[in-house]
């Protein structure tokens, strides 16, 4: 089983969405795909990020951008569910990517 990341990783990330910056949500993507390996991580947590990735993108630097795209592999990995769809069997990981 494993502790659930959610509740307030979720209730912060939606409250500072408007103030969140590129580097911020990928170190958190990371901090998330890092739990990922021992824990469960809820898709709502995983999909309040995504949604901010998209937002910055293009705000981050090179090497925000290599620590988003490494933490979307391992989420992926793990199947971590993601992106914006989350409805029944929802999106993977990937779709933080657009995809």
């Amino acid at each position: 089983m494993g502790v659930e990341v959610d509740g307030a990783a979720v209730r912060a990330m939606s409250e500072q969405a408007q103030r969140v910056a590129g580097q911020e949500v990928s170190n958190t993507l990371w901090g998330i795909a890092k739990l990922a390996e021992g824990v469960e991580v809820d898709g709502a947590a995983m999909r309040a990020v995504s949604e901010q990735a998209r937002r910055v993108a293009g705000q981050m630097n090179p090497q925000a951008v290599s620590n988003t795209l490494y933490a979307i592999a391992k989420l992926a990995e793990k199947e971590v569910e993601g992106g914006t769809g989350g409805g029944a069997g929802g999106e993977r990981a990937g779709a933080a990517r657009g995809g």
